[in-house]
């Protein structure tokens, strides 16, 4: 087993593509994932053909602004970008819990009556009519205790996706939890033994609720975040560096993209000009390059496509591509 030597990354990058379901709300929370994350290698007796390697990712959430904004609900869903490594594990499980901590005690008393009587008519001469009745009542009280489990609600839930070559993870909020801050979810994956380094997806969807100065005013938002991170063995120099290669030239492309910045009509008009169209076609193009699962994009370029994103994009794929050539 190779000794465990921990690589410490502070470089992060947001590459958001940010949709919202119902009202148009913009962005209700900032998204993060670290660009390279370690893989450890763990040993696994009885494996001559594959390696097992683990990787923990952090998933952090800062909510912009507390007031009318209730966060309910993250998925996050975590695959390989190209490769088909299928997941062995992978944390944290489904979790379900209770406000209540213990047993509920539960006290429950049926009570049930019953009436017996005996009724007599009878007509005599010189008489209209006699009649009688006779009854007896009794109540019957019975009265039981029992223990009982509380209602456990959803925190979170796990499983596999993408035919067990990635893993899903869905936080629900609560009195007792928060869906801001950082989440760590966990997985290990089956590798070929010549396994280097290679790239993962983590796409974040938020959703809840925005709500205004009445109780009628409430809005329900999804806010949708991709990210690639870049994961290589701990011992592994040149994966790292490779790694760093690549993670520099994402960065440049994705501060050209920002200059793209997709914007939505405004009330006066119901069609972009020119120039926003164009701007919106280039945004587009730069976020596929980014998370394109093969390298044929590059070669398709379109002949609009200015000259300095064209270099950084093919700086790009180059990074990608000696990535995932990496073989020990």
């Amino acid at each position: 087993m190779r000794p465990f030597q921990p690589v410490f990354v502070f470089v992060l990058f947001s590459a958001a593509a940010i949709s919202t379901g119902g009202q148009v709300l913009g962005q209700q929370a900032l998204f993060d994932v670290p660009a390279i994350l370690p893989a450890v290698l763990i040993d696994v007796v009885g494996s001559n053909s594959t390696d097992t390697i683990h990787v923990e990712v952090p998933v952090s959430i800062l909510q912009k602004q507390s007031k009318g904004i209730e966060l309910e609900e993250l998925f996050i869903a975590v695959y390989w970008s190209s490769e088909a490594n299928l997941v062995c594990d992978f944390s944290p499980k489904t979790i379900l819990a209770s406000e209540i901590e213990g047993t509920i005690l539960v006290q429950q008393q049926q009570e049930s009556s019953t009436t017996a009587g005996i009724d007599a008519n009878g007509k005599y001469s010189n008489v209209i009519g006699v009649s009688g009745k006779l009854q007896s009542s009794g109540t019957k009280r019975e009265s039981q205790t029992f223990h009982r489990l509380p209602h456990q609600e959803l925190l979170t839930a796990s499983g596999f996706i993408k035919r067990g070559t990635g893993a899903y993870f869905k936080f629900r909020a609560s009195s007792q939890t928060t869906l801001e801050g950082t989440h760590l979810v966990m997985l290990s994956f089956k590798v070929p033994k010549s396994w280097r380094a290679g790239l993962l997806r983590v796409d974040c969807q938020l959703k809840g609720k925005r709500r205004g100065y009445t109780s009628l005013d409430t809005t329900e938002f999804t806010q949708n975040t991709e990210f690639v991170s870049v994961v290589h063995l701990t011992d592994d120099i040149l994966a790292y560096e490779l790694a760093s290669k690549y993670v520099d030239a994402e960065n440049q492309l994705l501060a050209i993209q920002k200059q793209f910045r997709s914007k939505t009509p405004s009330m006066l008009t119901s069609t972009f000009d020119s120039s926003q169209k164009r701007a919106n076609e280039l945004f587009n193009w730069c976020r596929q390059i980014v998370y394109a699962n093969s390298d044929q994009i590059i070669k398709d370029l379109p002949d609009e496509i200015p000259g300095n994103v064209r270099v950084v994009a093919k700086d790009l794929v180059t990074a990608r591509t000696q990535l995932t050539q990496l073989t020990r």
